[in-house]
């Protein structure tokens, strides 16, 4: 397993920052996904129920 190297301390805030900012991103997008997808399958679902 290859190690990286050592960032400079005064990168390493905004590696994180960059890093919380994409997390934020890609969580964001995986919630509307799940939404969309329950607000398209709803109506299906419905009708099994029945």
């Amino acid at each position: 397993m290859a190690s990286l190297p050592p960032r400079p301390a005064d990168d390493d805030d905004g590696f994180q920052t960059f890093v919380m900012i994409v997390s934020g991103i890609a969580t964001g997008a995986v919630v509307t996904g799940l939404i969309e997808a329950v607000r398209t399958l709803s109506p299906f679902i419905a009708e099994l129920i029945r």
